[in-house]
């Protein structure tokens, strides 16, 4: 009888050894870090859906990417915001995917009067050859262009049908008659070019369908839609806290990524309850950026 209960005693604490170690394993393990560049790791399967909570942004490296304010065309940012965010990207050879994360108490959603809505935008050189000036390709005489991937809380909320008419903006605004909200469908099209100026004339600060927008710029005040529309994503706040997916193909016309060359990003942050919006941003310098092959993804 004694030896029974010796052995079960063994067979117990042997159990709970194996449970400490596993615990040990699973607390202990170290995150990829990469101080320097971005390390876009290779992975098998499809990309063009991948989640936040994806297990294989765990086998990747993050790269914190510090954040000034920009100071160098009007209207400038005098006070900063976000300071820094955290960058990850995943590649399977066709797509390239990068999460952007950072802090930021409000949940900035839609625009209104002195209002703006929170965004983030990744930006590449639009050629190759020798790198463009890291502000939108530099000053409009001597200027590279750049291409630039933008993803806007409030074009988001558009897309998922959450923004729907004058109410949406301003709910306690009354009125007899708002013209928009009786037109047929047809008609619309038309009475936007009359009333709604930004959409007809393609602003790119416009909402035009889809939470992430492809822009080309040479240098400041140069914005313009990219002919090719190829990046996806979405954004999650929660906690204090904005997650950003954001993922395209490597090959573009512009804006070209190639697996296991360096080259180079650059990043902004609007947080719109600070007032940002348009120039007023926090913006970073090039940072480089390396899709590592598959044989070096390790």
């Amino acid at each position: 009888m004694m030896n029974r209960i010796k052995k079960i005693v063994k067979n117990g604490k042997v159990f709970l050894l194996l449970i400490f170690i596993t615990l040990l394993v699973v607390y202990c393990k170290k995150p990829l870090v990469s101080p320097d560049r971005i390390k876009g790791v290779f992975t098998e399967g499809d990309l063009k859906r991948i989640e936040i909570n994806d297990d294989r942004w765990n086998n990747t490296f993050e790269t914190a990417v510090k954040l000034e304010t920009q100071e160098i065309a009007e209207p400038k940012l005098t006070e900063p915001g976000v300071q820094s965010i955290r960058v990850k990207a995943l590649h399977n050879g066709a797509w390239v995917v990068f999460i952007l994360s950072w802090d930021d108490p409000t949940r900035d959603l839609v625009a209104q009067l002195g209002r703006f809505s929170d965004s983030a935008a990744i930006q590449f050189p639009a050629t190759s050859g020798d790198l463009p000036d890291d502000a939108m390709g530099g000053p409009p005489d001597a200027a590279s262009s750049v291409l630039i991937h933008q993803w806007k809380s409030v074009w988001q909320e558009a897309s998922l049908g959450k923004l729907k008419g004058i109410k949406s903006f301003y709910p306690n605004t009354w009125s007899d008659l708002y013209i928009f909200e009786m037109v047929k469908e047809g008609s619309k099209d038309e009475m936007e070019k009359v009333y709604t100026t930004s959409v007809a004339s393609q602003n790119p600060l416009a909402h035009h369908g889809t939470p992430v927008r492809d822009l080309e710029a040479l240098g400041f005040s140069s914005l313009e839609y990219s002919s090719e529309q190829t990046s996806q994503g979405y954004g999650k706040w929660e906690k204090g806290k904005w997650t950003v997916v954001i993922r395209r193909p490597l090959v573009r016309e512009q804006g070209f990524l190639q697996e296991g060359k360096m080259q180079y990003a650059a990043f902004a942050v609007w947080d719109g309850s600070h007032g940002e919006v348009g120039a007023r941003k926090m913006r970073s310098i090039w940072i480089p950026l390396q899709l590592l092959a598959k044989e070096k993804a390790k």
